[in-house]
């Protein structure tokens, strides 16, 4: 048997702190996590779990993921190291790049021994593989769900939500790509509005309620720097979700059992391949 296992450690660890709260790096390491899975699909190897590192290490216990997969110890097997490829991280790659890497990783993998582990590389995103997430939901709800299961919704509220995560904090409007104005939002919570009459809007971000003050006319529940544990759970246990320009928030697109609107991220994500109940934010 042969095995595939990401690598969940960032270079440079314990030395490399991202954010002390830990959302951009295990954004960052679920990359890893969905580019070995889809790795494990495409050639048949058995996925294992090695234990998430960095500053989300706290993730590990919160997110249950180990608890779907053996555990790289529980082997004991040989670990080699794959190179480093790309599988069309972003739009502008040509698809042949991804289908290329992929042959080339089958032909290490098929010349390698028996019962051995192959572990991604750093920074290996998964690009088209990403399209095999679709497989993974159910074993990511199921390892969430059964360790949070009657978790409170600290947003305390009794009737339908629309849970908005906002991406802020961690970065500026000088990244285009992973930032939406709040004149942006205030077209989209107008839509929303009119197509899920009577929920409650719940914005989930950072700084103050002063920054969002164009989105105080629709009445929101504001979570703004609380918990992570906690901000993650409102949004994933709420009717709708809208997903930020964040990896983040996308773990909690694949957790939420619910509606999901999402945006245009810039590198490459296969919502469309992941169910009818995602919805791209133009749709709305």
């Amino acid at each position: 048997m042969k095995y595939i296992v990401p690598n969940m450690a960032l270079p440079g660890w314990p030395h490399k702190q991202r954010r002390s709260c830990g959302r951009s790096s295990i954004g960052h390491l679920f990359h890893y996590w969905l580019t070995a899975w889809g790795l494990s699909q495409e050639l048949g190897l058995e996925m294992l779990h090695e234990p998430i590192e960095s500053d989300s290490f706290h993730y590990e216990d919160f997110l249950n993921l180990g608890s779907q997969f053996k555990q790289t110890k529980d082997i004991g097997a040989e670990i080699i190291q794959l190179p480093r490829l790309e599988f069309c991280h972003f739009r502008d790659e040509p698809q042949e790049t991804k289908e290329k890497n992929v042959a080339l990783l089958k032909e290490i993998i098929d010349n390698g021994p028996d019962n051995t582990i192959f572990r991604t590389n750093f920074d290996n995103f998964p690009g088209l593989l990403s399209k095999h997430g679709l497989s993974l939901i159910p074993k990511i709800q199921e390892a969430y769900w059964t360790k949070n299961k009657g978790r409170k919704n600290i947003s305390g509220e009794q009737g339908p939500t629309i849970a908005v995560h906002i991406r802020r904090g961690d970065i500026t409007e000088s990244f285009p790509d992973r930032w939406y104005t709040i004149q942006q939002y205030d077209e989209l919570f107008k839509r929303l509005s009119e197509r899920f009459s009577g929920y409650k809007f719940i914005i989930v971000s950072e700084g103050s309620i002063e920054d969002f003050a164009p989105l105080h006319k629709y009445d929101p529940v504001y979570l703004l720097n609380e918990d992570d544990f906690d901000s993650f759970h409102c949004m994933v246990d709420s009717e709708v979700l809208v997903v930020g320009l964040s990896t983040w928030s996308v773990i909690a697109a694949l957790i939420c059992k619910n509606s999901v609107v999402y945006p245009t991220l810039h590198n490459f994500t296969n919502w469309q391949s992941f169910g009818e109940r995602f919805i791209h934010f133009s749709e709305v």
